[in-house]
């Protein structure tokens, strides 16, 4: 028999290619867990170092670390007790935000077993140190009776203090307080104030201008010009609007 011709000779068999391939993945697969292994270390080192230097850190820096290990920011991997430990530093140093924060967890048991009692300690610590979501969640918590007993004049007092510093829900609920005349009379004129306060950003608070307008309560009546707010409103998404607008037929008010 004549000899195979040269180019060949040298061609490895599918069985030896196979080999080739599975040992060269074999090395690949352990570089990258040795790879893996030394960015873990690296990882948890400077985790270590991190956290070693927040102790010296200020109370805001401890707030926005916490926040870090909540969300796995900057390169930290998630880690909600570190989050629950370092928003807790915080809070108590007295970081409003980090108050505001815990008292958010124990409200929504999130991290932590759902407790009103202490996320109306926090809420309340949080509005003490001048927050001005705190005022509006400490008066959710008086109004509903989460972790304290309802005290409507409570509610409205913290409402007010929170709508007075631009908090757009809570100049809707001071609106809604005085609309319904929750603490004794009416007073169309001061709801409306409040509702056109926060009807910008708040889409249930244009829903109210459109009832107010409707009805003619504290404000001239017009049903075209309540057919506009009360459209704007569910289009924005408040879904109680849309079901004024067809109950009410406003589509017969538009151009």
């Amino acid at each position: 028999m004549g000899k195979a011709p040269r180019e060949f000779t040298h061609r490895k068999s599918k069985t030896d290619m196979k080999k080739i391939k599975i040992s060269y993945t074999k090395k690949l697969s352990l570089s990258a867990c040795f790879c893996i292994l030394i960015m873990s270390q690296v990882v948890f080192a400077q985790e270590l170092e991190i956290e070693k230097s927040a102790k010296k850190e200020s109370k805001e820096y401890q707030y926005s670390l916490g926040l870090s290990f909540y969300h796995g920011r900057y390169g930290l991997d998630v880690n909600k007790q570190k989050a629950l430990y370092w928003i807790k530093e915080s809070a108590n140093s007295g970081y409003s935000e980090a108050c505001l924060e815990l008292g958010r967890f124990y409200s929504k048991g999130d991290i932590v077993t759902q407790d009103y009692y202490q996320a109306f300690d926090w809420f309340k610590k949080s509005s003490e140190y001048g927050s001005v979501e705190g005022h509006y969640q400490l008066g959710i918590c008086y109004q509903l009776g989460e972790g304290t007993l309802i005290n409507p004049n409570k509610a409205f007092e913290n409402f007010l203090v929170a709508a007075k510093m631009g908090y757009d829900k809570a100049a809707y609920n001071v609106g809604i307080y005085y609309y319904r005349g929750l603490l004794g009379n009416k007073s169309y004129s001061s709801a409306l104030e409040w509702f056109q306060k926060s009807s910008d950003s708040f889409p249930d608070a244009k829903y109210m201008l459109g009832v107010m307008t409707f009805y003619g309560h504290g404000t001239n009546e017009s049903k075209s010009k309540a057919a506009s707010l009360i459209k704007q409103s569910y289009e924005e998404g408040y879904l109680k609007a849309k079901e004024f607008w067809d109950e009410n037929e406003l589509w017969r008010y538009t151009n």
